[in-house]
């Protein structure tokens, strides 16, 4: 595997593995119930931030890929129908579990299925990839099983239009509007925060349009070589001093914890995951480290992160429902347990999905929706 394209997969374990040990471990209360540092927990509870690491590199990666193709006929349709087959099988056999489930398990309140079925948005929400906006009404985040969605369909959104934000506009223009995202989305999230709630300021899909605006600029700077990099690099310094100052006396002058619900800490968050998109994809002067076993196993994760994305809530949701507790919460030595099992069992099944379910319609994909001949095709999302 190239050194560039394993880094990028080795960034999107990365991304993956922070979300999973924010829910198992930090969310869960497993880090509390071993004792470990405050600071660490503080620090690990950010591990949400992985979703904007996902946004960006979506973003870049199918950004370079249009910008490629840009001119050829044909392009979109080949666009639309790759993210279909990357998309939907997997999605749709768990959202048919779900449903198949729910009969079984009960939602209601003392029921077995209460923390995973229990609050599900409507099942046309999810046919229509709009139940991030469900979410976004709701005072509490609920549905578990297929909670984790909520980012899926912001992406689904935003796949909808990239292909005519970048093949039909030119440089400056594409430019111009990733500046655009970038000041759009925490003006919302602050609009949002105070006419509708914080789980919109983080679920609905313009409000996260930072994260996006950040793929595609660097997308675009990488087209333009070694020039656009260097362009790229420093705006990003200016970028990040702004946001880290801007953060810092907000939260000091509203008396506010940095925390996600603080709608700047999504800006710090994609400012963050971009500068890791940058090192990640830019080429490197040093010799790569072909065997570093943490590379190669963050790497691993990354292949699979789509599976491992959508499958961990029910997994550990499962688990806990067998031992008894109506929500995972690590309480005593059994709970514990219960966490790490569900992390190995995750493991496997993931690996599985990616290799039946995942890989096949990807392979599928690339035989009959092919880009015209004669332009590199970057590898995607």
């Amino acid at each position: 595997m190239p050194e560039k394209s394993i880094r990028i997969d080795a960034l999107r374990g990365a991304a993956i593995l922070a979300i999973i040990q924010f829910h198992y471990a930090s969310d869960f209360g497993l880090y509390a119930w071993v004792g470990a540092p405050g600071s660490v927990q503080a620090i690990l509870s950010y591990g949400w931030a992985g979703v904007d690491l996902f946004f960006v590199l979506s973003a870049f990666l199918l950004t370079r890929n249009l910008l490629s193709h840009r001119g050829e006929a044909g392009v979109i349709g080949v666009f639309y129908r790759r993210r279909i087959l990357r998309i939907l099988p997997l999605y749709v056999l768990l959202a048919a579990m779900a449903a198949a489930l729910i009969p079984i398990l009960g939602t209601e309140k003392g029921q077995a299925g209460e923390w995973l079925l229990g609050g599900l948005a409507p099942f046309w929400s999810y046919g229509l990839f709009l139940q991030n906006f469900w979410s976004g009404l709701q005072p509490v985040w609920s549905g578990h099983f297929l909670a984790p969605t909520w980012s899926l369909a912001v992406e689904e959104h935003f796949y909808l239009v990239l292909p005519f934000l970048i093949l039909r506009q030119n440089d400056r223009r594409i430019a111009l509007l990733s500046l655009a995202f970038l000041v759009a989305g925490p003006l919302v999230r602050f609009a949002l925060v105070a006419g509708v709630g914080s789980i919109a300021a983080q679920s609905w899909s313009i409000a996260r349009a930072d994260s996006f605006g950040w793929g595609i600029l660097l997308a675009l700077a990488f087209s333009h070589g070694p020039t656009g990099r260097e362009s790229i690099r420093k705006f990003w310094v200016g970028a990040a001093s702004v946001v880290t100052m801007t953060l810092c006396v907000y939260s000091a002058i509203g008396g506010l914890e940095i925390t996600n619900r603080n709608p700047l800490i999504f800006s710090a968050a994609a400012v963050l995951a971009a500068r890791l998109a940058l090192s990640a994809a830019s080429p490197s002067d040093s010799q790569p480290a072909r065997d570093g076993v943490l590379l190669r196993a963050l790497a691993w994760m990354g292949e699979r992160c789509y599976s491992l994305y959508l499958l961990h809530m029910p997994i550990v949701g499962s688990i806990f429902m067998a031992i008894g507790q109506t929500a995972p919460q690590v309480i005593d030595t059994t709970s514990f347990i219960a966490v790490v099992a569900a992390a190995a069992i995750l493991g496997v099944l993931a690996d599985l999905s990616y290799r039946f379910v995942e890989r096949p319609f990807i392979d599928y994909g690339r035989r009959n929706a092919r880009y015209p001949e004669g332009a590199p095709i970057v590898a995607s999302a």
